[in-house]
């Protein structure tokens, strides 16, 4: 069980009056990852500047001296937080990073972190055993990390509207025919390898184009995997991919070339790709699970449903790492499912745009900055509370 080191709060935190009396010193330590472009590292950057804004709490960041890859509009925000070397001025720490990751410090900690399955590998449970307060962005992962930790909160991640946007302009530089496209990693767990196989049964080559988007180092095994689908199938390559790390104003730009977006992921701690393509006017075509409960429904999505399969029985040579590295469950689409839902937008493509614009509208509502920030702030001041009453 989770142990609390309420002897390391500041005693300005005993009198239940006088939480807010004066700022939480709150100490980031992300191992760099507000500093580059990925999952984690887009959660590393809204946290950071959230609880830079909020005048209750002064933020720093433990440095590590990792260097700068984002270049984003938010970089010298990110670059005026104090860094430093140690935790001597900090009320608590917060760590971000995936399970895993978690290390312990003699301060209270508190932890954003993610969860994509439906429970936690035993390696993670270990690692995370002496965490004080886990922070999450959806319900499903609230329902999971309750089974094990006595305090969870929720903070739903927000969308970036300043950089993903509709720009029709760059349409034209996309394909000819209607384009589809994902953003993600080359995975079993991002189910490229069910929407490769549901485009080369559905469509012929002059139909449609599929660009798959997998920043990382496997462009040679996602160029081979294509041309052997190719082959299956005695059809000519549909599908197109990159795998160079953009900044978010190129991956704007990717997603404004195509007509939508598609994703046959098989869980999500989020679904950071799904909710930009909905920004930008796309309609969504994606698995209605795990974290994507909590903002995809039929009024603003095209879902698909799901049937939940044990990790233990994954046959597909493809799915061989993850079944090394995940336990219990994953969820997964009904291919034929699927391949209707890819005609039914191909076909009626001014039902797609209408459910496109609900979509950003939503998520413009619902999942603002200013959300984050506040339900952010909430969870850390009610951490604070919960253990002071024992200094």
């Amino acid at each position: 069980m989770p142990t609390f080191h309420t002897k390391q709060i500041s005693k300005d935190f005993k009198s239940e009056n006088n939480h807010d009396s004066r700022q939480i010193r709150v100490l980031i330590i992300d191992g760099g990852r507000h500093r580059v472009y990925s999952g984690y590292g887009h959660v590393a950057q809204c946290l950071a500047i959230a609880l830079a804004r909020n005048p209750h709490l002064k933020v720093q960041i433990l440095d590590n001296n990792k260097q700068w890859e984002y270049e984003g509009i938010y970089q010298e925000e990110l670059k005026s937080i104090d860094c430093v070397n140690n935790l001597d001025h900090c009320d608590l720490v917060l760590q971000i990073g995936p399970p895993q990751s978690f290390k312990k410090y003699q301060k209270p900690c508190m932890f954003f972190t993610l969860c994509d399955q439906s429970d936690l590998d035993d390696r993670d449970i270990i690692a995370m055993k002496e965490v004080d307060a886990i922070i999450t962005a959806s319900s499903s992962g609230l329902s999971v990390f309750n089974k094990y930790f006595p305090k969870v909160y929720v903070t739903p991640l927000p969308v970036d509207s300043q950089i993903f946007k509709p720009m029709p302009r760059w349409r034209s530089e996309g394909s000819d025919c209607f384009s589809f496209i994902f953003v993600g990693s080359f995975s079993f767990r991002k189910g490229v390898d069910l929407l490769v196989e549901a485009f080369f049964q559905e469509f012929s080559w002059q139909e449609v184009n599929l660009h798959l988007h997998c920043p990382g180092d496997k462009a040679d095994e996602i160029g081979n995997f294509l041309i052997k689908k190719s082959q299956e199938h005695n059809k000519p390559p549909m599908c197109s991919f990159s795998t160079k790390s953009l900044h978010p104003a190129w991956v704007n730009r990717f997603y404004n070339r195509a007509d939508a977006f598609v994703s046959f992921t098989r869980g999500e701690g989020w679904g950071l790709p799904i909710a930009e393509a909905m920004l930008c006017d796309l309609p969504v075509i994606a698995p209605l699970s795990t974290s994507m409960l909590d903002y995809l429904t039929n009024d603003v999505a095209f879902c698909l449903p799901t049937k939940e399969k044990l990790v233990s029985d994954i046959s597909d040579p493809f799915g061989q790492n993850f079944k090394a590295s995940h336990s219990g469950s994953y969820y997964e689409i009904d291919l034929q499912e699927a391949r209707k839902c890819l005609r039914d937008v191909w076909s009626n493509k001014e039902l797609a745009i209408e459910i496109g614009k609900k979509g950003r509208v939503h998520m413009n509502e619902n999942f603002s900055f200013e959300r984050f920030s506040n339900c952010l702030h909430q969870a850390i001041v009610d951490f604070t509370k919960s253990i002071a009453t024992y200094v």
